[in-house]
């Protein structure tokens, strides 16, 4: 029986059927290469509805070549600009083959290199991606095999699944084509994948020489490990590096670690960096850098910006200031000063002294400070510990002394020194203050004549005095105890005179400018001798 044949069957639960047909060749052929035995699947659900057909072939050579065709390779991922190469297996089971045809498709992003075709006799032709193989009589029963080596592109996209397919078209020994095989080989494309690098800081603020711990992390989200990492750090040139988890190559500012193998998923590296003793308070002290790796193939992905972050530093800044800054002080008069201290930095000063070298001029009376004083000499030391950001301010009270100089000035230094929390001494800041001392000053000039006198004679004496100074005498007296060998007349000046022997004039509030005379009259006593 020859033709078409059809069989049914109802009410099939799930599983495999399997339909089994014995042929029989029939004798007196035309010289066909091959048959060809076709089945088609017709089938409904139970509901009455038609999926589409399915359909089958089977071809057996006739007295002819039976080729089969394979493809494998040694590798079954690939990096990019990685080399692979290719088997190509052709087993005949039956009779010699006259022509064979192999067409090698490579998937997109390879490029032909190299192949072993003519090691079989056979020749090879590219054109793009296809690669026409060409050989002639293979013997029978003989298994034939041949390499194709290609190269990936730079940019193969990660994840991709390539397939390098290949087809076989054959004829037998009269020239007919028989049915044609295939084969192919996909590779899966692998590479590191590093998407972001970040460094963060767990603190908002340190004080000078505190230790801060930064975390460089990164994923690797990609389907292998990375073959290198090189991650670069620039720290802000406030910080110093102490110490990580992996070794570190340290240059200045720059801290490089290299890291051989990089596992999927997260990596961190943890970092000690010191801070700079003299770090300006507010200053923002960052870690940046840059994360550059390979693949397991050692191409070079490209640099990853690494997120920074930062850390403000907290650190005192004493301001001094004291007023007046000029003043005049009259002798022996009290002077009182304002001294004000305000840390406006952002951090605790640990320790603050404030020194007061006392110029001689002026003698210590009190202040209103609630620091702690010392004096050492002639200098005034106040100390405060733990001193808050703010203002610290205190009046100081001095007296000049009476012996203080019209015109002279006294210079008042003021210092400040003082350390941060962590006990680091700081730059510290100097003010001064001057004090003009302003005091009465005397000139007295003596004149008389004539310079020769006898006994009846009369002789003045002319006394003049002036404030030569910048503030008043409040009282002045001027004596004169005269010679006896001479007689008061009389005498003139502004003020009366007290006693005898001795003569007094007082004066009070004797103004700068101002001036008195004294004159006395005189003549020689009787008796007096000559030349006397």
């Amino acid at each position: 029986m020859t033709g078409s044949y059809n069989w049914t069957w109802t009410g099939l639960g799930p599983g495999n059927y399997r339909l089994s047909i014995d042929v029989q060749v029939k004798g007196g052929l035309p010289p066909i290469p091959y048959f060809r035995n076709q089945a088609f699947l017709n089938f409904s659900d139970e509901k009455g509805f038609s999926w589409p057909m399915l359909s089958a072939t089977a071809d057996v050579a006739f007295r002819g070549p039976v080729i089969s065709l394979s493809k494998t390779s040694a590798k079954s991922t690939l990096h990019s600009n990685e080399t692979i190469t290719y088997q190509i297996t052709m087993q005949n089971t039956g009779d010699p083959a006259q022509t064979l045809w192999v067409n090698d498709t490579l998937p997109p992003g390879f490029s032909y290199v190299a192949d072993t075709a003519a090691s079989l006799g056979g020749t090879s032709i590219v054109s793009g991606s296809i690669v026409y193989f060409r050989f002639t009589n293979m013997p029978s029963l003989t298994t034939w095999s041949f390499t194709l080596t290609a190269v990936a592109a730079p940019n193969l996209v990660r994840g991709a699944v390539l397939s390098n397919k290949a087809t076989l078209n054959y004829t037998n020994s009269n020239g007919f084509l028989l049915p044609p095989r295939d084969g192919s080989w996909t590779v899966r494309v692998i590479a590191p994948d590093i998407q972001s690098a970040s460094v963060t800081i767990g603190r908002n603020q340190v004080t000078p020489a505190d230790v801060v711990l930064a975390v460089i992390g990164f994923s690797n989200e990609g389907n292998e490990a990375g073959r290198d990492v090189w991650v670069n750090l620039t720290l802000d040139p406030f910080l110093s590096f102490l110490n990580a988890t992996l070794p570190a190559l340290v240059s200045g500012d720059e801290v490089r670690f290299t890291l051989s193998t990089i596992p999927l998923g997260a990596t961190a590296i943890y970092l000690n960096a010191s801070v700079n003793a003299s770090v300006s308070d507010h200053r923002l002290l960052t870690i940046n850098g840059t994360l550059t790796y390979r693949d397991g193939f050692g191409n070079l992905e490209p640099s990853v910006p690494i997120t920074p972050d930062s850390v403000e530093a907290a650190a005192p800044r004493i301001l001094l200031s004291v007023t007046p800054a000029t003043t005049v002080v009259e002798a022996a008069a009290l002077q009182f000063y304002n001294v004000y201290q305000v840390n406006a930095g952002s951090g605790m000063a640990g320790d603050l002294w404030l020194t007061l070298p006392l110029p001689a001029s002026f003698v210590y009376v009190k202040d209103t400070s609630d620091g702690a004083r010392s004096v050492v000499g002639s200098t005034y030391t106040w100390h405060w510990s733990n001193v808050a950001p703010g203002p610290k301010s205190f009046s100081l009270e001095l007296r000049a002394k009476t012996t203080v100089l019209d015109g002279t000035r006294a210079n008042l230094t003021f210092h400040s020194d003082y350390t941060d929390a962590n006990g680091n001494f700081r730059s510290g800041v100097t003010t001064s203050a001057y004090a003009d001392f302003i005091a009465p000053n005397i000139d007295m000039v003596l004149t008389a004549g004539p310079n020769q006198a006898h006994v009846g004679d009369t002789v003045a004496l002319t006394l003049t005095i002036r404030n030569l100074g910048g503030s008043s005498a409040h009282n002045l007296w001027l004596t004169d105890a005269y010679d006896k060998r001479f007689e008061l007349v009389s005498y003139t000046s502004r003020v009366p005179r007290t006693g005898t022997d001795v003569l007094n004039w007082s004066y009070v509030d004797f103004q700068p400018g101002e001036v008195e005379m004294v004159t006395l009259i005189l003549r020689p006593a009787a008796g007096t001798s000559a030349g006397s």
